[in-house]
């Protein structure tokens, strides 16, 4: 999810006549091409995104996923955690399409 979080603004923005579809559709062909060390290091972005939320957000103890709840709420609020989220994408010159992409 990083990846195309990262990804699909830029793709979106240099492809303005595409879909939201055409845009997924070039976003997994681009990451099924990827080498795989460059995978890992959004794998490893993921990894501390997902550590910085559970240490932000520590689950409950106890009980049943979900029990703390009031009836009609849903646990979580879903999405990326937006401050975690905000770090810049793994630089590296293997991405096929960062050329002019910078920020």
């Amino acid at each position: 999810m990083i990846y195309a979080n990262t990804w699909r603004k830029k793709l979106a923005h240099d492809h303005p006549s595409e879909s939201n579809k055409q845009i997924s559709v070039r976003l997994g062909k681009l990451w099924k091409d990827m080498a795989a060390d460059e995978k890992e290091l959004y794998f490893a972005l993921a990894r501390r995104v997902d550590a910085e939320h559970k240490k932000k957000y520590p689950e409950p103890s106890g009980g049943i996923e979900g029990e703390d709840c009031e009836e009609g709420e849903q646990k979580g609020g879903g999405g990326i955690d937006e401050e975690a989220a905000g770090a810049d994408p793994p630089k590296s010159s293997l991405l096929p399409f960062d050329k002019g992409l910078e920020q």
